[in-house]
């Protein structure tokens, strides 16, 4: 399997993601409403990531924390295996069992993703309404949490960010970071895991976006990084959350 360009494990990228905050516009929700365990991201219009051209972004619902384990194995009962066949793998998928269940769930592929989803009657969020939703939507944060990067603070694991964990690590209980979390209440969506969106890439053919750092992340990586993946991969660092559309308030 091929490296996409600019996917080589979003863990060991060095890449400060340069990021744009004009034609940030705030948008109503329309006095809409979401499930439980899902926040409401008001839509607007911004810039996404280095581009020049505005995106439009309507108000949506979004998991407050990532897919967990236990949630993905009342969904499916096939193990979990990394198809790591091109991506140094820094972890190992973890079990099913009681130790993991309330971690996010990890090696599993873009497909695999977008049927858990579906079968809660949802979807992937598109890459345009994850990234508008980890950068505080109209404030145009460089993080979940505001301007001021983890690594700032010293060379040791920033606090309350799931990030720069050793080797063998399994990372952190699903939205149990303190500092990661977004003005809507949105859990880990810097670190953790890294997340598959729906979107499309334009090269290679075939592949998918994915977005955010994650447990073992040592790179310096910013929300705006856009992350290509092949679907079949299933590894260490991917997992995902579910988005649907922002149903309107009963009057």
């Amino acid at each position: 399997m091929k490296s996409t360009s600019r996917g080589f494990l979003v863990c060991s990228l060095l890449v400060f993601g340069l990021i744009t905050t004009q034609g940030f516009a705030a948008g109503k929700a329309d006095r809409a409403t979401c499930p439980s365990g899902m926040a409401l991201i008001p839509g607007g219009r911004y810039v996404m990531g280095e581009g020049k051209s505005e995106n439009d972004v309507k108000a949506f619902c979004l998991d407050i924390t990532e897919v967990r384990v236990v949630d993905y194995t009342r969904f499916s009962s096939v193990k979990r295996q990394s198809k790591n066949h091109w991506v140094p793998d820094l972890g190992t998928c973890l079990d099913d069992g009681p130790a993991f269940e309330q971690f996010p769930v990890n090696c599993v592929d873009w497909k695999q993703a977008t049927a858990y989803c579906a079968a809660q009657q949802k979807r992937l969020p598109t890459e345009e309404e994850w990234e508008w939703a980890a950068r505080g939507t109209t404030k145009a944060w460089k993080f979940p949490w505001g301007d001021k990067a983890p690594w700032e603070e010293s060379n040791e694991p920033p606090a309350g960010v799931c990030w720069r964990r050793p080797r063998g690590d399994p990372g952190c209980v699903a939205g149990t970071s303190q500092q990661d979390v977004s003005p809507e209440g949105v859990h880990d969506l810097y670190g953790s895991v890294t997340e598959w969106t729906s979107s499309a890439a334009y090269r290679p053919a075939d592949t998918r976006r994915a977005r955010g750092n994650c447990a073992r992340g040592t790179g310096l990586v910013t929300i705006t990084e856009r992350l290509t993946y092949e679907p079949a991969l299933a590894a260490s660092h991917l997992g995902f959350r579910c988005a649907t559309p922002a149903a309107p308030r009963a009057r």
